[in-house]
């Protein structure tokens, strides 16, 4: 994540046609058509056409990913084509390569192709959630096939001190704020040390990473954070998304513990989780908030939002000592 400080110039883009006469050139297409930006996050991702089918382009930030590491996610994905995991696979170049690279004034970005996945974004109801957490809980028996490849470590280095790295430019070390951060890191680390099991994850499932045809089965996508880890942070990540972010004290709680029951209730199809692995994940959410925050303050760089993060560093933590006492998390 240090990478995201990294370079003098922040963020350049191309113009549409620039990208369109790119596309043309290095890949074998013919007509391409309704040229969208639809993500300025880790990466810049578009989507657009080439003739009727639905292709989304990505360029990822300078230094986010080396070659090493797209290459590995590439494999990844092509280890997992044949299965009902993933369907949104990267195309091959004219050059018979699945990456590109193009040329921005801060310097080379990769470029990868995508199809579209099987099926759309939707609000998740119990039925979504029991049926991702039985496909998360297969696709983590399939990835543990996966061995040596060059992808981030989901360590304490990875997911607590370069995040608290990143959110030093933006709250003084002394401020109420940062000793809290700390405070989390010190108690969470030794969740990191779980002997659970282990492997490839992937590493920021949301709502938004996942897609569900009409028989509301789901097709993962966007494995650009994937890497080795604890099985319990991608079940860590979910808890997150469905309790912590937007976290109230009302009677939505009750339909959202709901929908954790039923996706564990999936997920234990194929990888039964005991009581210990219950409180490694709930401690975990706070590991995943820290490296959001880092995330975030990252992506400052982009955007020049640097002067909004004080006060959303205040409110986050706000949300997460709330979130902290109405589940009986101490640190």
């Amino acid at each position: 994540m240090k990478n995201l400080l990294s370079s003098e110039i922040n963020h350049t883009f191309k113009s549409d046609e620039a990208l369109k006469s790119f596309l043309l050139k290095n890949y074998n297409f013919k007509d391409i058509s309704s040229f969208e930006l639809v993500s300025n996050g880790l990466n810049d991702t578009y989507k657009f056409y080439n003739n009727s089918e639905l292709l989304f382009l990505r360029i990822y930030k300078k230094d986010w990913r080396t070659l090493s590491q797209i290459e590995a996610e590439v494999q990844i994905l092509n280890l997992l084509q044949s299965s009902k995991f993933v369907h949104a696979l990267p195309l091959l170049s004219v050059d018979e390569k699945h990456h590109c690279s193009l040329d921005f004034e801060e310097g080379e970005r990769y470029v990868l192709v995508f199809k579209s996945s099987i099926g759309e974004e939707v609000e998740l109801g119990l039925p979504h959630m029991k049926n991702l957490g039985l496909n998360l809980g297969e696709l983590h028996l399939e990835l543990q096939r996966v061995k040596n490849l060059d992808r981030p470590k989901f360590d304490k280095r990875h997911l607590m001190d370069e995040p608290l790295e990143i959110i030093k430019r933006f709250l003084p070390e002394d401020s109420a704020d940062f000793r809290f951060l700390e405070q989390i890191i010190t108690s969470i680390k030794p969740e990191l040390d779980y002997k659970g099991a282990q492997g490839i994850i992937h590493g920021d499932l949301h709502s938004l990473n996942v897609h569900f045809d009409k028989k509301d089965q789901p097709s993962i996508i966007d494995f650009d954070c994937c890497g080795y880890g604890l099985l319990n942070f991608d079940l860590a990540v979910v808890v997150f998304f469905t309790t912590l972010v937007g976290f109230r004290n009302d009677d939505t709680m009750k339909l959202k513990l709901e929908k954790l029951d039923a996706f564990f209730e999936g997920y234990n199809v194929h990888r039964k989780l005991n009581e210990l692995d219950h409180k490694n994940i709930w401690r975990l959410v706070l590991a995943r908030h820290i490296w959001q925050l880092g995330i975030l303050a990252g992506k400052a760089k982009f955007t020049d939002e640097e002067g909004a993060f004080p006060d959303l560093f205040y409110r986050a933590n706000k949300i997460t000592k709330e979130w902290m006492k109405y589940f009986k998390i101490e640190l």
